[in-house]
């Protein structure tokens, strides 16, 4: 079993992620857990205080309540989302270092490369980060993730394959019509693969909508 949860925002409000975890060791207390992003909220804003910075102490708490709730970074898979960068720094040039700072601060906090590939049981599971607090994809990304996919592929005939990034995918889901993260190029070569599941979050909408689930085939 794979749990996945996201935008958690963790600062040092830690009840309803505590019950959630809860909720999913009674499910199975060996799950894996996909994260896809916002998990901790980097509240610092750049553009009310240019001096704003990445908070290591937001990962540490939660890292603690994951650890003492039974599950490992280990097991797991975790793509960034626009609240693990400092707040409103965006795409923009003049925020490139802090964005890098974000990214080394994840890997080195999570263990995890901000993009990383995971093989459980046979089965492959994608997580890919943003470039920055705009959410955006980066061609590199993008091609790194059809890369993984195309693997995947090639290693199995008929498994689906589980991809994992913050913000959903353009015009697929409820409340993703507002911007779009990625290139029409990656679009439209991921419509060549069927066998991916895409999961994402970002919107806050509810999970139980059956617009939450792409309506398109």
């Amino acid at each position: 079993r794979v749990g996945v949860f996201s935008d958690s925002h963790v600062v040092n409000n830690t009840a309803k992620l505590a019950k959630a975890l809860d909720t999913y060791q009674t499910i199975d207390p060996n799950m894996k857990m996909g994260m896809t992003g916002d998990i901790i909220y980097q509240n610092e804003d750049i553009n009310a205080d240019p001096s704003a910075k990445n908070l290591p102490e937001r990962y540490d708490t939660f890292l603690n309540l994951y650890k003492e709730k039974g599950f490992s970074i280990d097991n797991s898979v975790y793509a960034m989302g626009n609240h693990e960068f400092v707040q409103n720094a965006t795409s923009a040039e003049k925020y490139d270092a802090i964005n890098a700072e974000s990214k080394a601060l994840f890997t080195q906090k999570t263990g995890l490369a901000p993009n990383h590939v995971k093989t459980w049981n046979g089965y492959t599971f994608i997580a890919a980060s943003p470039d920055s607090y705009s959410n955006n994809m980066s061609a590199q990304s993008e091609s790194w993730v059809l890369e993984q996919i195309r693997a995947a592929e090639a290693a199995s005939a008929d498994k689906p394959i589980f991809y994992f990034q913050h913000q959903p995918l353009y015009n697929t889901v409820y409340g993703s019509t507002s911007v779009n993260p990625n290139s029409e190029g990656f679009l439209t070569e991921l419509a060549k693969h069927p066998r991916v599941i895409v999961l994402t979050a970002h919107c806050h909408y509810a999970a139980h909508d059956p617009r939450s689930i792409w309506q398109g085939g």
